[in-house]
């Protein structure tokens, strides 16, 4: 499986189909499966890593069995299939917005089309006498649940209703005989992600893209990740193409994911960061070189610019990136970098089906 992102529309579903797509690092979104390795927010890129937790490895601690029997004496806790109605809705508007950074702005817009639904959703709901005031997402399969969001009124943060949600649903889960829950991702440098690794830390696992299986997270060396492996591999080539008096410089790229957000007809560059022989500023095409960490290959890409996306009036100033999307079309893959040593004289001279215009 390729380092780039990718996305699929099944037009149904079975839960043993949602295990699989869990089974090899991928989520639900709206009313599609995607997977992503990487994230680009706020002007940063960031690696990202797919956690599972092991069921029957997990028992709550002291701090989290208090926690539920706080809530139990206090919220009235409902868990059933999932059905959209207005209260739902409310609370998600309220929730967003005391948390800006969600992309979803209505339930409809996280879980898609209501009429066309082809997951076994549940949500956990919590009560203060007839109010709603959390509400936990997340789907089943056959062997394993995917917990897809919680949300909560602003005005009840202190009771940590968000944590309480994620420990109801996988006690649901491990009752129902489920061997698995994936929570979504880690983000790497991201605090934001970092409760997930503290829900049961003997029993969470990542996927390993490279061996393609899980592991145990405490095995994982944080200071690492596909990201800078990649950055690596390009500044290698680099140096290797520098050494055959080619001038190439390293770029990262805000939108590599925009083909899961958005439909193309074209085909566009995917990486987060590759090594480019021209200037996209100002060349009508230049050449991209990029290493797919998955793949262990290399490969090169005559882009162009097609679009540019708008960016919000409201985006702080430090926080604006380049919103341009580049159109990509495959030239050649590579398995070794010592080629690099004879691409560098056939891309300079305009050589084969290697050029620069």
């Amino acid at each position: 499986m390729s380092i780039q992102p990718q996305k699929f529309f099944p037009e149904q579903l079975t839960p043993h189909d949602l295990d699989h797509y869990l089974a090899r690092g991928w989520f639900r979104m709206r009313n599609f499966l995607y997977t992503t390795h990487f994230l680009h927010q706020h002007a940063n890129f960031y690696n990202t890593i797919w956690l599972r937790i092991e069921l029957q490895h997990y028992a709550p601690v002291p701090a989290q069995q208090k926690l539920l029997r706080k809530i139990d004496s206090r919220f009235r806790v409902v868990i059933e299939p999932f059905v959209h109605e207005p209260a739902v809705e409310d609370l998600y508007l309220r929730y967003c917005e005391a948390m800006p950074f969600l992309r979803a702005d209505s339930i409809e817009a996280l879980l898609g089309p209501m009429h066309y639904q082809i997951f076994d959703t549940h949500i956990v709901k919590m009560y203060d006498g007839e109010k709603l005031v959390a509400a936990g997402l997340f789907d089943i399969g056959l062997h394993a649940a995917a917990g897809i969001g919680s949300i909560y009124h602003p005005d009840y943060k202190k009771y940590s209703l968000g944590k309480a949600l994620v420990l109801y649903k996988m006690n649901y889960c491990r009752r129902k005989g489920l061997q698995y829950f994936y929570p979504g991702y880690n983000v790497l440098g991201h605090p934001r992600f970092r409760y997930k690794l503290d829900i049961c830390p003997p029993a969470t696992y990542y996927y390993d893209i490279l061996k393609r299986n899980w592991l145990p997270y405490h095995a994982f060396d944080e200071r690492s990740g596909p990201l800078a492996e990649m950055q690596h591999q390009l500044h290698t080539v680099q140096k290797l193409m520098v050494g055959h008096g080619m001038h190439t410089t390293i770029r990262h790229y805000p939108l590599f994911d925009a083909g899961i957000w958005f439909h193309f007809k074209e085909s566009l560059l995917q990486y987060p960061v590759y090594l480019c022989v021209g200037n996209p500023d100002t060349d009508d095409s230049f050449i991209a070189i990029t290493f797919d960490i998955a793949l262990s290959t290399w490969a090169l890409w005559r882009c162009s610019h097609r679009y540019t996306l708008e960016m919000n009036d409201d985006v702080p100033e430090q926080e604006k990136f380049d919103t341009r999307l580049f159109e990509a079309d495959h030239l050649l893959d590579v398995s070794d970098s010592a080629v690099f040593a004879r691409l560098s004289k056939l891309i300079q001279g305009g050589g084969g089906d290697v050029q620069l215009n």
